[in-house]
C-alpha cells in the first residue's frame, strides 16, 4: 500500500519552526568579507566558552566533549547571528532549540554582551583604519619627478653600438 501525504505527515516528528529574530540595528552584522575575521573569533570565543562550561558542569568523570553540551551547529548559528543578541528574548530565539538554554541562557546572554563590545570595538577600528587610508590616498597628490642622471644617454648608446671585431679567445 502507497503511503499517502496524510498519513505520512500523521505519523512524522514534527519540527520545531525557527523563530525570525531581527536586529535591532544595535550591532551591525559580520557578514562582509572584511569583518571575517571577526565572525571567526567569535566562534572561536563561543567555542571556549562552551568547553570552559561544560567542564564546569560535567566534572572530572564524564568523558563526552563540549559539544554534546553545545553542538557545533548551535555555536555556529550563534557566531553568525550574535549582532542579534542584545536581549534575552532574542538569544532564545537565536537558540530556541539548544536544551540547555533555560539553565545558561543568563551566563551565555551576559558573555555575549562582552563579545559584542569587543568586537564592535574592532569593527570600528578596522573602518577607521580604511577611512584614513581612502583618505590619504585623496589628498595626496602624485608628483612626477624627474632626475638627471649624468651619462645616462652616453652609456646608452655605448649599450646598443655593436663590436664587429672578432673577439680573441683566452686561454688558461
Amino acid at each position: 500500500m502507497e503511503p499517502t501525504e496524510s498519513r505520512v505527515e500523521r505519523f512524522s516528528p514534527s519540527h520545531a519552526r525557527a523563530p525570525t529574530v531581527r536586529s535591532d540595528g544595535t550591532y551591525q552584522p559580520f557578514k562582509e568579507e572584511q569583518f571575517s575575521a571577526l565572525r571567526d573569533a567569535a566562534l572561536r570565543m563561543i567555542a571556549v566558552w562552551a568547553r570552559q562550561t561544560w567542564e564546569e558542569v560535567r566534572g572530572e568523570d564524564a568523558i563526552l566533549p563540549s559539544t554534546a553540551f553545545f553542538p557545533e551547529a548551535l555555536q555556529k548559528r550563534l557566531s553568525e547571528k550574535i549582532h542579534v543578541v542584545t536581549s534575552l528574548d532574542k538569544l532564545c530565539g537565536v537558540l530556541y532549540d539548544w536544551r540547555h538554554l533555560d539553565s545558561y541562557k543568563i551566563k551565555l546572554f551576559k558573555f555575549c554582551e562582552e563579545v559584542l563590545k569587543g568586537l564592535d570595538g574592532l569593527r570600528q577600528e578596522m573602518q577607521d583604519m580604511d577611512e584614513v587610508v581612502e583618505d590619504e590616498q585623496e589628498t595626496q597628490p602624485v608628483v612626477p619627478l624627474k632626475i638627471k642622471v649624468p651619462g645616462l644617454k652616453q652609456r646608452a648608446h655605448e649599450e646598443n653600438s655593436v663590436d664587429v671585431r672578432p673577439q680573441k679567445r683566452q686561454c688558461r
